[in-house]
């Protein structure tokens, strides 16, 4: 998946790429969870996201991305884009955590 592959090199990109990587990670994850609203209700389930399309975006090393950003970049855009995004995971299953 080119996101997360970009983002797996983001040392490598522009603020601006880290930026757009961010917001379209964080619109990924708001559109899973209206569609898991509207599927279960309110209930916030283990789900096992483990080769899938998810299982890139929700997985230890994305995780690691986002902190690194937010250490360690120098743009203050991409630093908050990048905690905005960690923010809107749900449990620790979502983090990369088992």
């Amino acid at each position: 998946m080119i996101i997360t592959d970009k983002l797996y090199d983001h040392k490598q990109s522009t603020p601006k790429v880290i930026w757009n990587i961010c917001v379209a990670i964080s619109k990924i994850i708001d559109t899973k969870d209206e569609v898991n609203k509207t599927e279960m209700g309110n209930n916030i389930e283990y789900t096992d996201y483990t080769g899938t399309y998810m299982g890139r975006i929700f997985c230890f090393d994305t995780t690691k991305c986002f902190l690194n950003i937010f250490m360690d970049g120098q743009n203050f855009k991409t630093k908050i884009h990048a905690c905005q995004t960690l923010m809107k995971y749900k449990n620790l299953n979502q983090y990369g955590y088992s």
